[in-house]
Order: structure tokens, then sequence, then C-alpha cells
């Protein structure tokens, strides 16, 4: 699942996000760490059969997972907060769900064989799935019993979820077996074949990718989630214009269907820029890669904006090295000139 260097390397020198700002240790975990740490959140949350968890969004920065949506009791709420705390390898939960009672008339009633029938037809319409590999073993009153395998745990997420947005599920329990890593997880293209079992993981690093060459969006600020290639975009920006401008940002990376804009307006939350030359950020952003092993990265700086050039072996490593330059005072965006 991780390559040799990514376990290695000491990562993120802040958070992504300001939300993760307090209670971090020294050790940090690489961008493809957290995407799996997603994954298994999200898998985890789906599966708990007590939960209702179509409306929950899980992001992770340096292994602390951010839970940002809403829930339909206060049990629940404590439920998503435990099980995403018992991931392995999550160093902490930031719980921003809220409580949101389900109305009546949300509840759809209709037969367990109908149910049965209108998920099979979910998973036959996924790409990713349509081998069959997974099966609808059962349904008993809105609880779904999945079965088979799937390659990887992208598609295993894939089949819990097609399964959970049936309207009349009311849980999604998985006898499925899959391998416990993400494939592809490690390549960058924009081949839709090459990312098939990592989709939506791809999408969320290639849009805070591009969330992080926008100077006009506070980019370590703001989280993404992806569902079957529909992103939400959550968190704090300082104007509406920023809350534009990342909306727009999402809706150009190849392969979203869709934005949710949920970030929110607080002039006060504006990361201060300290003045500084070009030769001192670029000074800067040279050391701060530096001590994350990305001495080969070409660094140049004109008038704020980090130019980064040189070949790096994979996706992950193209968004930590982006991410470490934006995270760098004086640097108001990144020009990503690097190549895999």
């Amino acid at each position: 699942m991780f390559t040799s260097s990514s376990v290695r390397r000491r990562t993120l020198a802040v958070i992504t996000g300001s939300l993760f700002a307090t209670g971090m240790g020294s050790a940090r975990a690489s961008p493809s760490n957290d995407a799996w740490i997603t994954t298994k959140t999200k898998i985890a949350l789906i599966a708990a059969s007590h939960m209702s968890a179509s409306a929950v969004h899980v992001d992770t920065a340096d292994a602390r997972v951010l839970l940002h949506g809403s829930v339909a009791t206060k049990l629940e709420r404590q439920n998503a907060e435990s099980i995403a705390s018992g991931v392995k390898g999550v160093l902490g939960v930031q719980n921003l769900l809220q409580v949101v009672p389900r109305s009546r008339a949300n509840i759809f009633a209709i037969s367990d064989e109908r149910m049965k029938s209108q998920i099979e037809s979910e998973l036959k319409s996924d790409s990713c799935l349509a081998t069959g590999s997974v099966k609808v073993k059962s349904v008993d009153k809105g609880i779904v019993l999945l079965s088979g395998k799937t390659r990887d745990l992208g598609e295993y997420l894939a089949a819990l979820e097609r399964a959970s947005l049936v309207p009349g599920v009311r849980g999604v329990v998985s006898e499925v077996s899959s391998i416990d890593t993400l494939e592809n997880l490690e390549g960058f293209s924009s081949r839709p074949g090459a990312r098939c079992g990592a989709r939506d993981a791809w999408t969320t690093m290639s849009t805070k990718l591009k969330l992080i060459g926008d100077r006009l969006v506070p980019a370590l600020q703001i989280h993404v989630d992806t569902r079957d290639g529909n992103v939400t975009l959550f968190g704090i920006v300082p104007s509406t214009a920023a809350k534009d401008a990342a909306e727009i940002d999402a809706k150009r990376v190849d392969g979203t269907r869709g934005v949710t804009n949920e970030l929110q307006v607080v002039e006060a939350a504006g990361r201060a820029l300290v003045d500084a030359t070009d030769q001192i950020v670029a000074r800067d952003v040279k050391t701060v890669l530096a001590q994350s092993d990305f001495k080969h990265i070409g660094v140049s700086v004109k008038d704020g904006v980090a130019r980064l050039t040189g070949k790096v072996p994979s996706g992950w490593e193209r968004l930590e090295a982006a991410t470490l330059a934006r995270a760098t005072t004086g640097v108001r965006a990144v020009d990503d000139a690097m190549t895999p």
C-alpha cells in the first residue's frame, strides 16, 4: 500500500486545514496514507448498521480525521466519532457533525424484494462493479447484506455507497472480502481506467492540488470529500470571492461530476501574509522541501507564486510537495510544473 519513501518521510510541515492545528505529534502521515484512512473510515461508517452515514463527509490531514455533515441522532454523532477513532492509524478526530432528525416523509417504505432488485441494478450500473463480484445476499426490513469480493478498498467503498444510497435502506452489513489497499493510489493519471479503483481519492487529490495553485483561496483551510465523482467542499474561507473561486477550481478537475460548496465565510479566518522578498521565500520553500526529501524539486518564486519543477514518482508526492510549498510563509499560490 505505501512506498518505502512515503513511510519514512517526515511530511507536511503544517496541517492541511486549520481545524487540525492543535494537538499535533512529531510523526506525520503522507497524503496517500490519509487517503487510505479516509476510505477505511467511510467503509467503517457505512458498514455500521446503527449509522445513517449517507450525509457524513470525511477528510483526513496528517492522520487526523474531520467529520462533517449530519446524522439523525446524538447517539449516531457519538458513534461516528468512536468508529473513526477506531480506524487503524487515526491520530485524532474532529467531530463537526450536526444532529438533524430525519423526517418521516423521507422514510421510504418499499418491499425488501423490490429494494434488493434496485440495489442490484445500482451495483451493475457502476463500471467498477459491473463484473458482478459483489452480490446482494439478502434484504431484511431495510437491512442489506452484501457478499462477494472486490479488488481493492476503492471498489469495496463504491459497493457500500451504491447500496446505502438506495431509498429505504436502513443499514448495510457486509461479508465482502477485499485486500486492504487502494489500487493505483500511488499513480497519477487522468485515464479513467487507471483510477477506477481509487477514483474518488484521485479526484480529491486533484482538487486539493488545484486549490493549492489558486492564490485567491486559502487552500490549507479547505477540506475536500468526493463521493461517486461529486465533490463536497467544507471548511472556512475569508470571503465570498474565495468561496466562489474554490468552487470554480473544483469544477475544473477532470472527472468531477458536481460540486457542493459548504464552505463557511469567516472574514477573520484569512491567513495573514507576511511581506517577504521572493528570494527569501524561495530559500524558505527549498529548505522545507529538502527537509522532506524533496531536494530534487526546483523552486522559483515571483510575486509570491512558487513554481515547482522536477519529477515526482506519484500524484500523492506531488500533492505533498505542493502543500509544503503553499504552507510556507510568503507563498500566495503554487505553480505546479512537476511531472510524473
